[in-house]
């Protein structure tokens, strides 16, 4: 007969053993990324704002974390090219868009048959930035005025990012209220909608503030309106509500999703990632040198915000 005691020292050596293999593997395992490579997707083309962005954070993500992170351009389709790409990666957090407030208006109208909301996991906003309306230093139109009174006579063309486009949503929202007709002329980024204005290929550009205020301070642009709550300074620009436009402040917000049924503990790393992106000087100053307002939203708080743009923009489309 086997002593008590005896079985009671092998249960207890097994125990241990197995504690050890668990603790082992637990210790081993390592955390998000798990070493793997980080895709940041932007739909926008090189050298626009949404670009830029997702370049100056993949090096503050490497320097931050050592996380290696590249960038891909997928432009096309107003960024169906990217979110069907991102749908048909597995939901591990390791493909990441960057996206704007443009995904919104996508979202209720161009791309209303592909895509919904649920596909996707809002991962975290990190930045806003405003919306304004400007035009080649050299052009005819000296004010919004006289863009207006242009328009009255025959439709000008206004250039900017997308068809049906957040941008596009709102140059039509200022033509209604001013009376005037205009053409919109889309673009695959905002640097090319900006170029197409410089070099009159269109009237005026509905683009970003981040955008245009270099170009402005240069003497390349003028900037006749913004969509702030206030008139801008430096450089001098009247804010559309000065002007009598109504529901006049706009920004894009600029941020990251993912695949939906990413698993939590993936979107927690890179969110908390996310929020820790202003510990890093230079990503601070480059923030500061392109006027782009800081504006962290988690997940929860960040869903929760394109859910209530999209049910207005489904209101402003009625």
């Amino acid at each position: 007969m086997r002593s008590f005691h005896g079985w009671a020292h092998r249960a207890l050596v097994s125990a241990a053993v197995v504690a050890c293999v668990a603790y082992g593997s637990t210790v081993s395992a390592q955390a998000f990324p798990d070493g793997k490579t980080i895709n940041l997707i932007s739909w926008s083309a090189a050298g626009s704002p949404k670009d830029v962005m997702a370049r100056q954070v993949a090096k503050t993500l490497k320097k931050q974390h050592g996380w290696n992170v590249v960038v891909t351009d997928m432009v096309g389709g107003g960024g169906a090219v990217a979110l069907q790409y991102l749908l048909k990666q597995p939901a591990d957090g390791l493909n990441v868009i960057a996206a704007s407030g443009s995904l919104e208006v996508a979202l209720e109208t161009t791309l209303k048959s592909s895509f919904k909301a649920s596909d996707f996991d809002f991962v975290s906003q990190i930045q806003t930035d405003p919306l304004v309306l400007a035009v080649a230093a050299d052009s005819p139109f000296r004010s919004m005025a006289d863009l207006v009174k242009a328009g009255k006579a025959k439709p000008v063309t206004i250039s900017g990012f997308g068809a049906s486009s957040a941008e596009h949503l709102f140059a039509s929202a200022l033509a209604k209220q001013g009376g005037f007709s205009m053409n919109w002329l889309p673009y695959s980024g905002g640097s090319k909608a900006v170029m197409a204005a410089m070099g009159h290929n269109a009237d005026a550009v509905l683009g970003n503030l981040s955008e245009s205020i270099p170009l402005a301070a240069s003497g390349r642009l003028r900037i006749l309106g913004a969509a702030t709550a206030e008139s801008l300074t430096d450089p001098k620009a009247p804010s559309f509500q000065s002007l009598g436009y109504h529901d006049a402040v706009r920004s894009l917000w600029r941020g990251f999703i993912v695949k939906a049924k990413t698993p939590e503990a993936d979107i927690a790393a890179l969110s908390k990632a996310f929020a820790h992106l202003t510990d890093d000087p230079d990503y601070v100053a480059y923030t500061k040198a392109s006027h782009i307002q800081v504006a962290y939203l988690g997940p929860a708080d960040f869903e929760k915000n394109v859910q209530k743009n999209m049910a207005q923009v489904a209101l402003d489309l009625k």
